[in-house]
């Protein structure tokens, strides 16, 4: 993990951090950060992905976030 990775900043800032387990994976061609994160999480959490939760601050959500972060809108 590289500290440029880590989105903790202090009061206010951005505090979306994605679950380690997820870190690794990227989305396929094509694939919104919607279908991407109900993705990595029906793997992580099989075989529907509930585990992950919904709402603002689920790994799911999380997970949306950082892909639109890291490769730009998908």
């Amino acid at each position: 993990m590289v500290a440029t990775d880590i989105y903790i900043y202090s009061k206010g800032g951005k505090q979306n951090i994605v679950p380690s387990w997820a870190e690794g994976q990227r989305p396929i061609a094509g694939e919104s950060a919607s279908e991407f994160a109900n993705r990595v999480c029906r793997t992580h959490y099989p075989p529907s992905g509930a585990g992950c939760g919904t709402g603002p601050g689920s790994e799911r959500n999380k997970i949306q976030r950082w892909a639109r972060e890291k490769w730009g809108g998908i």
